[in-house]
């Protein structure tokens, strides 16, 4: 999405890319074993999800500036939402307490990823509260993806979510050590399984 899948192919392995206020990126020590990629099959409405959720959330942040003009959501607090009532409507608040949430999880498991030895528990956990706010604060799951997801949990994954902008298409799960049974459970729920590993980022190769 966006510029993401550009940076992550010619990086390869594991990064975290920020946009803003410039582009930078980190390379990270990968995760270990593999994860489990799960195409629902659904199809989904990719540019009308973006622009409820996105487009929405550039609305809002307009609406925030023309009251505090040095309103960031970088800075503001899960416990400030409430103070905007007057502000915003219902849907806006509940938008926007989604992305503070989502900020707070990444900036929780970019402490982890970088720590000398990662909780994995916990960076399956914060895929899994990630996706609990995508599906109840930004409404863009599906009862396949809940499906799929709930299978690969019972397979052994640690965690996982949706992917993409929502509404169908594909989750993912963090398996480190059964894979295939993760595999295998997402596919007995009609989901189409792929196991992914890291890779090396797009070289040139010169041929003699």
């Amino acid at each position: 999405g966006g510029m993401m899948d550009q940076y992550s192919t010619a990086m390869g392995g594991l990064i975290y890319l920020k946009s803003e206020r410039e582009i930078s990126i980190r390379s990270l020590n990968p995760l270990p074993g593999a994860f489990v990629l799960g195409d629902s099959k659904e199809k989904k409405d990719t540019q009308g999800i973006l622009h409820r959720c996105k487009n929405s959330r550039l609305e809002i942040i307009k609406k925030l500036k023309i009251n505090n003009p040095e309103f960031s959501l970088h800075s503001i607090e899960i416990n400030e939402i409430a103070n905007l009532a007057k502000l915003l409507k219902e849907n806006e608040l509940e938008l926007l307490r989604g992305t503070i949430k989502n900020r707070d999880i990444l900036r929780k498991a970019l402490v982890e990823l970088q720590s000398e030895n990662p909780d994995y528990e916990l960076i399956g956990n914060l895929l899994m509260n990630h996706h609990a706010v995508l599906r109840d604060l930004l409404k863009v799951s599906t009862p396949k993806i809940e499906a799929m997801l709930e299978a690969a949990l019972n397979a052994g994954a640690l965690g996982g979510k949706i992917n993409g902008s929502g509404g169908g298409g594909c989750m993912f799960a963090f398996a480190p050590d059964n894979p295939q049974a993760v595999a295998e459970a997402i596919e007995k729920v009609s989901g189409e399984a792929t196991i992914i590993r890291y890779a090396e980022g797009t070289k040139i190769v010169f041929l003699k």
